[in-house]
């Protein structure tokens, strides 16, 4: 999404002032009548099933203080700016929270490593956004169930792509629509999408 220079100046002017109130989705701007929040989205595949024999479940998320510096020091002040993104399964029972930092995401969350995949699997984008959203809703981030059986409660946006890592940016972090309870060889498919808004 891209703003002209006075709603950068307005948004800027906004954030350092205080001028803004976080919900469940992510971050309201009353006075310039915005709006920015994600859903995370999980899908459930026991082995010998396709990807049609399962629905979608949807949940809401915290959208990380790391992530807003980092995005407003990237607009804003033309530093850094993460240009990756990583999906990181979670096993904790626990809604992240927007203080939520990549240095301890992997413990406070439990984060499942046990999958077969090398790594965190890649947030890959629909591409650039024309109706204030993006996401990865034509290619979902797929992880494959390890040797045991796992109960998934919700994943996290991380700009790091080893498993368990602690380094870089903790993006945005939720429960989905439910418990994804996985017996070994299963896949679990997750995708995530962050709109904004005018109110």
């Amino acid at each position: 999404m891209n703003f002209s220079a006075a709603v950068r100046a307005e948004l800027g002017r906004a954030l350092r002032n205080y001028k803004y109130d976080k919900s469940a989705t992510g971050l309201i701007f009353p006075a310039a009548g915005l709006a920015f929040g994600g859903l995370f989205g999980s899908k459930e595949l026991q082995p010998g099933m396709s990807a049609e024999d399962a629905p979608w479940q949807y949940g809401p998320n915290a959208v990380g203080n790391e992530f807003i510096n980092d995005a407003l020091n990237s607009k804003f002040n033309g530093v850094g700016g993460a240009v990756a993104w990583y999906f990181a399964p979670f096993t904790n029972n626990l809604a992240p929270t927007s203080s939520i930092l990549a240095a301890n995401f992997a413990t406070t969350q439990a984060e499942y490593t046990s999958y077969t995949e090398g790594g965190r699997q890649v947030w890959t984008s629909n591409g650039s956004s024309t109706s204030q959203s993006v996401s990865n809703s034509a290619a979902p981030a797929v992880v494959t169930i390890g040797g045991s059986p796992a109960t998934i409660y919700g994943a996290g946006i991380l700009s790091a792509s080893g498993k368990g890592a602690t380094t870089g940016v903790f993006g945005a972090g939720g429960l989905f629509g439910v418990a994804n309870t996985l017996s070994p060889g299963s896949k679990l498919m997750m995708t995530y999408t962050l709109t904004g808004t005018s109110l």
